[in-house]
């Protein structure tokens, strides 16, 4: 995930939800503040929790008989932060009037830089990827070279670019992926689908990463218990 602290706070008469995100400064104002109003409207606390960006609160008057759709709501607020923003430069792009936005850039995590370019008619989203682990790296590298050419089979995806790197203060940097985000006339439904794929592509990568490393253990405990199996067999001869 990223470095985002949650707080809940539950009481026989209301509950709180408070968020805190380092980087919630720089995107407050750029979809994430517009975002919260939109889903959560007067649940949203004037003043935040101490040490907390953002509080929402719901009184039991306010949920009862809405139980589910409360509870989905309130468990997706740190989807509703990051993904505000994506949605905002996707709806200004629709539009035309991305270039108005400007550009934006924040550390989600210690190994993730994310950069929001705006351009006359498209703007383009950039991950600058770093792992401490050297096996990370490598999987990173074949992964997203992989997934960039993939990406040009699908005619209606954004343009996809993995340019591999190296900085020699930063052994760990691997180098960047970028979305090239063009205009097109989507609906509501389909650019908040895109702006969850693409804010939560530093998870997605990740995810594949150690789903590749537990597939190659499995298959070298496999065969490790088949070379066991012939030496018995020839001890047995």
């Amino acid at each position: 995930m990223d470095d985002a602290t949650i707080f809940i706070s539950a009481k026989t008469s209301a509950v709180s939800v408070s968020i805190k995100v380092p980087y919630f400064s720089i995107i407050k104002d750029k979809g994430a503040m517009e975002k919260l109003q939109s889903v959560y409207g007067d649940f949203i606390q004037a003043t935040p929790a101490e040490g907390y960006d953002v509080t929402v609160t719901v009184t039991r008057e306010q949920w009862t008989g809405k139980e589910d759709e409360i509870v989905q709501k309130l468990s997706l607020i740190r989807r509703h932060v990051v993904a505000g923003v994506f949605e905002k430069y996707l709806r200004a792009n629709r539009e035309g009037k991305v270039s108005e936005l400007g550009p934006i850039e924040y550390r989600s995590t210690d190994d993730t830089l994310v950069t929001f370019t705006p351009q006359e008619r498209q703007f383009t989203v950039t991950y600058a990827l770093e792992f401490i682990d050297k096996a990370d790296r490598e999987l990173a590298r074949v992964f997203l070279t992989s997934f960039a050419n993939a990406s040009r089979k699908a005619p209606r995806a954004p343009v996809m670019n993995f340019k591999a790197d190296t900085i020699p203060e930063k052994p760990n940097y691997i180098g960047t992926f970028t979305f090239i985000v063009n205009p097109y006339s989507g609906e509501d439904r389909v650019i908040s689908t895109v702006a969850d794929l693409v804010s939560s592509f530093r998870n997605f990568l990740h995810y594949h990463i150690k789903a590749s490393k537990t597939y190659f253990q499995s298959r070298m405990r496999n065969r490790v218990v088949d070379l066991v199996k012939i030496l018995n067999r020839a001890k047995q001869a």
